[in-house]
This record gives structure tokens, sequence and C-alpha cells, in this order.
């Protein structure tokens, strides 16, 4: 008998048990799946909860007023809904229909009518009646504690718009203000006509190489927008499938000792100690099975995040392999290390779920690393998992992967993977 005879004997065994495996491999799936609909972001679908719902409440009316609405309305990721009055809107942000209440004053328009040139100057030492932000024009936000950071976003983008939009009027009130504008005008008239020379220029030189499309102005917007796409598309998924990816490998830990402890009470365990194996060849053929199961739930868990949320693999997806591989084998490492520290199965049941669960927290599998203390972010180096995530995100995320990184937290993988397995001899010698 040799190690592979082993290794065979236990992938059958674990083959055997159909439901057991199926489960195994389906769990995680159905995990993603699950936040994919909590998300809002399934097979391409896109729930209402990616946007920020406004409920708008205009008392003054005006045509300021209401162009300032249409701005804020024609970004993607705002949603807003008319109301007649406070009351109605502020039960539609505190039952969840809303995210928040914006309600414009009957004194926008006096408030804007009383603006002086020098209040735009004045804003930025907090003095003049631009230093009391949205409430200088007679605008109030309202919503729940846990959006208040998303009112604040909301209250200094419709504060910038409503800036932007009042200051030429503003301006034009005095003389040097007009001077400024006009020659701000000039100055811009004068820069499209020399971008459209150069767009010209540019466009006879490409045609003059065969085989080069010209470059105009749209295919630039096109690539531009082709960029950000790639850049931020279902970009939630480079770090969740990872992190549940790394979680789920370390939990083969429970099933490795459990499978430990089935050998022993059937005595098989101790026959397998008297053939002719060394103890780590008897190990490595007790580890294998496993290290090939979590290979393939990693492959699939990737698989199932690209089919079912078009995940992104990084612009290099080789670099994954060396990333699935280290982590696999430092999570059966452990596995194998906890096997023959357990003595029972109530011991497993509790043991090795607090381990397993503490160190996938702790590591960042849980939430982004990038939200993360930094006090954190150095205990998490002590587990195995955070070197894991630190290589995917490097892999799935950075548009330029150093490949230095990489191998870096591959071979700090591997380190743990022997350690693992080293004290997991040692501790297997000493049993009885």
């Amino acid at each position: 008998m040799n190690w592979w005879h082993l290794t065979r004997k236990d992938l059958m065994l674990q083959l055997r048990d159909r439901r057991s495996f199926v489960v195994l491999l389906v769990m995680p799936l159905i995990f993603i799946a699950i936040i994919g609909l909590s998300t809002g972001q399934l097979l391409g679908w896109r729930d209402r909860n990616q946007v920020v719902k406004v409920a708008w409440i205009d008392h003054d009316r005006g045509e300021l007023a209401t162009r300032l609405r249409e701005k804020l309305d024609q970004r993607e990721e705002v949603e807003i809904t008319l109301f007649a009055d406070h009351e109605a809107a502020s039960r539609a942000v505190f039952t969840g229909k809303c995210t928040l209440a914006v309600t414009v004053g009957d004194q926008f328009q006096p408030k804007i009518d009383e603006l002086q040139l020098r209040d735009f100057f004045a804003r930025s030492k907090g003095r003049g009646r631009l230093a009391s932000g949205l409430a200088a024009f007679d605008i109030s936000v309202e919503t729940k504690p846990s959006w208040g950071w998303v009112s604040r976003l909301v209250s200094d983008t419709l504060y910038s718009l409503t800036l932007a939009d009042i200051f030429p009027t503003v301006a034009q009130r005095h003389n040097l203000g007009r001077v400024l504008i006009n020659n701000m005008q000039q100055a811009v008239e004068e820069e499209e006509t020399e971008a459209a020379a150069a767009r010209a220029s540019a466009n006879s030189e490409a045609n003059a190489v065969p085989g080069e499309p010209p470059l105009t102005a749209q295919s630039v917007a096109v690539q531009t927008t082709i960029g950000e796409g790639k850049a931020t598309k279902n970009a939630m998924y480079d770090t969740l499938i990872p992190g549940f990816t790394v979680m789920f490998a370390f939990y083969l830990v429970i099933t490795m000792a459990r499978s430990f402890i089935a050998e022993r009470d059937l005595g098989t365990l101790r026959r397998l100690r008297l053939a002719p194996l060394t103890p780590a060849g008897l190990l490595i053929g007790k580890t294998l099975p496993f290290l090939l199961i979590s290979l393939l739930q990693s492959v699939a868990l990737f698989g199932f995040g690209r089919l079912m949320f078009d995940m992104s693999w990084g612009v290099q997806p080789l670099l994954l392999i060396p990333i699935i591989v280290c982590t696999s084998f430092a999570a059966t490492s452990l596995g194998l290390l906890v096997a023959t520290l357990v003595r029972t199965d109530a011991q497993v049941s509790s043991y090795t779920n607090l381990v397993v669960t503490s160190m996938a927290g702790i590591s960042g599998c849980f939430l982004p690393r990038d939200w993360m203390p930094e006090l954190m972010k150095h205990v998490s180096l002590g587990t195995p998992h955070a070197w894991s995530l630190i290589a995917y995100a490097e892999a799935l995320t950075n548009p330029r992967p150093e490949l230095s990184v990489i191998a870096m937290n591959c071979l700090v993988l591997l380190a743990f993977s022997a350690a693992f397995f080293i004290a997991g001899c040692w501790r297997f010698r000493s049993l009885k």
C-alpha cells in the first residue's frame, strides 16, 4: 500500500455519500446567490435598491428649482419622486420607500436674489450668506440615521449643482462679473476651435496610415466609456466571491476532522499506522482527497461568479490558479492539524466552527479588507485567509497586477501550509 491507494480510498468514501458531496459544493453557491438577491444583482438584474431614492418636495416651484431637480435626476444613481407635502415624504423615508427627502422652501428664489458676488468668495472663509450650506438656499435634507452618509453626499452634490447654476446669474449683476464671464466665454470658444483643429490634424495623420481608423471625439468617448465600464462593472463581487471562496475552503477543516474521528472510532486509523507507510505518507494520502475537493469548490465558485454575476477574473485570469492552489494547500493543512487535535465529534462542532469562523471574520472574508481599521489589517496577517485575500485583490482589481505581490502572498500561504503540516505530523506521531 502507498499513499495513493489511501487517497483513492478516501476520495471514493467522500463520493459515495453523494448528497453530502453535492451540499459541500453547492452550499457556497447558494450563499453567493442569496447575496446576489439581497443586493439586487443576479443574472444581470438590477434592483431599485442600487439607486438613491429621493423624495422631492418643491414649495418654490420656480424655474431654477425645477432645473436643479432635473439635473439631479439625470444622474443614474439617483431616482427622484415628487411629493406634495412634507409629511408624506417623511413617512416614505422612515418606512424605507425613499432614502432621503429634499425640501425646497418657498424662500429659495428670494434667498438667491439676495446673493452677492462676494458671498462666493467669502464662503471659503466660513463667512457670508453661503457659509451655511444648503440652508442658505432654504433647502433641507432629511433621512434616517443609518443613511446619514448618503445624505451628506447628496447634500454636497446638490450644493455644488446649485452654486454652478446660480453663479453666472449672480455674477452678471456686477460689472466686474460681466467682464469676467465674457472673457471666460471667449477663452472657451478659442479652446474649442483649437481642439477642433487638432482633431482634424490627427485625423489626417491617422488616415495616412493604412489600417488605422481616424481618431474622432466619438471614438475617444466610446473608449473612455468602455474603460470605465470595465473598472466599475459588478466590482462588488471581486471582493465578495474571493471572500466566500477562502472562507469555505477552510470550512473543509470540519469535514476533515470528522473523517479522522470516524477512522479512529472504526479502528482503521490504527491499522493504517501499522501499514508500511511513513506518518507523512499516511497524512498526505489522507489530505489529498480534501485538497482535490477544495480545488474543485474554488473553481466552481469562480465559474459561478462569472456565470451568475458577470464577475471579472481580472486582466490576467491565469494568476488566479496559483492563488487557488496555495489557498487550498493552506486550508487542507490546517484541517489536518485540527483533525489531530480534536477528540470527539462534539469538539469538532464547537472548536472547529469557532476557529474557522473567527479566522474568516478577522481576515476580512465577511467584509472588504479596505473597510477594516489599520490595526485589524495588521492583526489579520496572522491568518492565511488574509494573505489569500490580498493576493485575490491584486489579481482581480488591479488593472496592472504586480506578480511580486502575488508571488509573495503565495509563498506565505505555502509557509502556513508547511507549518500546519509539520505540526500535524508531530501531533499525529504522539497520538495513541
